[in-house]
């Protein structure tokens, strides 16, 4: 792996299906790292960079070759106290890898073209395309980007409990709903682009139709957690995976039935005794987090919770069963919470990224390895 500062025992894990290739630390020119959370991080579609916002606004895109930085924007989410820390809280790319869309807490939505603005140095600067200001009542918590970033409708959810369908050659939103009795945490799009999966902190999964916003589903979030976090359908949008605070699930659709197999974040019984005591109560979480991924049949949980997870980076379990399989290698530190995971968007190249909060907020590129897999 390109850097890896952290000790990490040998006792704790035999089976290493994932191997740590690469981490990149967001550290100053003092070598003292950003006062920061990573909220969330993804693989670019093209599959050339990895991109990621923290909880002060701040967006990074990393080569995933050399994991050379090649855009930086910093200071662009502003700090509203009544929400909490403002800054980014989703991120998304386009079909074709080129357009970056986020939102933010102060309700606007951003869309940058990483093509442009190319230094000197061959970095780049990033073009904003696009600010969309005020698309809801407080935070704009979630988005859902289409192929075409510029000339479809994009989604986005709010802390007012709505959802908003866009079309950027025009003004204002196309349609909405209110979707939630509390704020929406996340929005995804099936692989086919026909509906739409929301979920919030009233603890509900919610099932959309895409071309009008229709209800067509309303499903319990995770048994023994108190909010819906995160939800991502499986490749061929036959599962639905969940993630809230303490605990995830897995929806199954069939044609005569819908099928929920609840996922326990158990402690490892090989959990050592000073990495529990080494978890700090302060410790600093995002608003929101839990991103979750479907990794052909397995599922990715990172560990927003160290006192109720497995000790690792990210836990995993079957798709079909919901039983747990094993656990990434802890490349974190112990009192730092991973905020997100994401895969490679080709299914044949096998690589995960997943992101950290503080005290070393961080991204860690990971490569199967094909012996034990």
């Amino acid at each position: 792996m390109v850097e890896n500062n952290d000790e990490i025992g040998n006792s704790i894990f035999f089976y290493k299906p994932w191997i740590p290739i690469m981490r990149i630390s967001f550290k100053h020119n003092n070598e003292k790292y950003n006062e920061s959370s990573i909220v969330r991080g993804v693989i670019t579609i093209n599959g050339q960079a990895a991109a990621c916002g923290t909880d002060k606004g701040e967006i990074y895109v990393h080569s995933l070759e050399t994991g050379k930085r090649i855009l930086s924007h910093e200071k662009v989410g502003i700090k509203n106290y009544e929400l909490g820390n403002g800054g980014l809280n989703d991120i998304k790319t386009d079909q074709s890898g080129n357009l970056l869309a986020a939102c933010f807490s102060p309700g606007a939505i951003s869309i940058y073209d990483l093509r442009a603005g190319i230094k000197k140095s061959g970095s780049l600067l990033g073009l904003t395309v696009m600010n969309l200001e005020n698309t809801h009542e407080g935070a704009c918590t979630c988005i859902s980007v289409p192929n075409e970033l510029l000339y479809q409708q994009i989604f986005s959810g709010g802390y007012d409990g709505y959802i908003r369908s866009w079309d950027l050659r025009k003004k204002g939103f196309v349609s909405q709903v209110l979707s939630h009795e509390a704020p929406v945490t996340s929005l995804e799009q099936s692989n086919d682009k026909r509906v739409l999966s929301s979920t919030s902190f009233d603890g509900k999964i919610r099932i959309w139709r895409s071309s009008n916003l229709k209800l067509l589903k309303t499903l319990s979030g995770p048994q023994g957690s108190n909010y819906s976090l995160h939800s991502i359908f499986s490749f061929n949008d036959e599962h639905l995976l969940c993630t809230g605070d303490s605990s995830s699930c897995i929806w199954k659709f069939g044609q005569e039935k819908t099928e929920k197999s609840n996922i326990s974040w158990e402690n490892s019984k090989k959990l050592q005794k000073d990495y529990y005591n080494n978890i700090c109560d302060n410790n600093h979480l995002p608003m929101l987090t839990g991103f979750s991924v479907v990794w052909r049949d397995q599922v990715f949980v990172p560990r927003i919770n160290p006192a109720t997870a497995p000790v690792g980076d990210a836990s995993v379990y079957c798709l079909h069963t919901a039983k747990y399989l094993y656990s990434l290698t802890p490349i974190s530190p112990s009192n730092a919470i991973v905020t997100s995971i994401s895969k490679h968007p080709d299914l044949n190249n096998n690589l995960i990224m997943t992101t950290s909060s503080l005290p070393e907020p961080s991204i860690v590129l990971w490569r199967l390895n094909e012996i034990n897999s």
